[in-house]
């Protein structure tokens, strides 16, 4: 999750947006998360796991990069350093190819 912050503030004002999905039940475990690593980007909540059944994820973390045109690129199972260059340059391209 520090890495996902590091790439939001990388990319910050370029067209790319980063979300995160929490299945956890409660809204105090989300923000005591969020809170004490500092993270500023949305985290959105889904104790039913309703965008889980939707894209079949039932391994986490697992991370999925989709594209301006809203079609999925690539889907990540397992935690990534998402502020390394191979994804930071993969997803440059992607915000300059809209």
């Amino acid at each position: 999750m520090p890495a996902m912050q590091r790439l939001y503030d990388a990319l910050a004002g370029t067209g790319f947006e980063l979300l995160a999905i929490s299945v956890d039940s409660g809204d105090a475990e989300v923000r005591a998360f969020r809170d004490r690593l500092s993270l500023r980007f949305p985290i959105l909540r889904d104790p039913e796991k309703q965008a889980a059944s939707a894209y079949q994820t039932f391994r986490y973390p697992e991370s999925w990069l989709i594209g301006p045109d809203g079609t999925i690129v690539a889907r990540y199972v397992g935690p990534r350093e998402w502020d390394g260059p191979v994804y930071v340059e993969r997803i440059r391209r992607l915000i300059s190819a809209k």
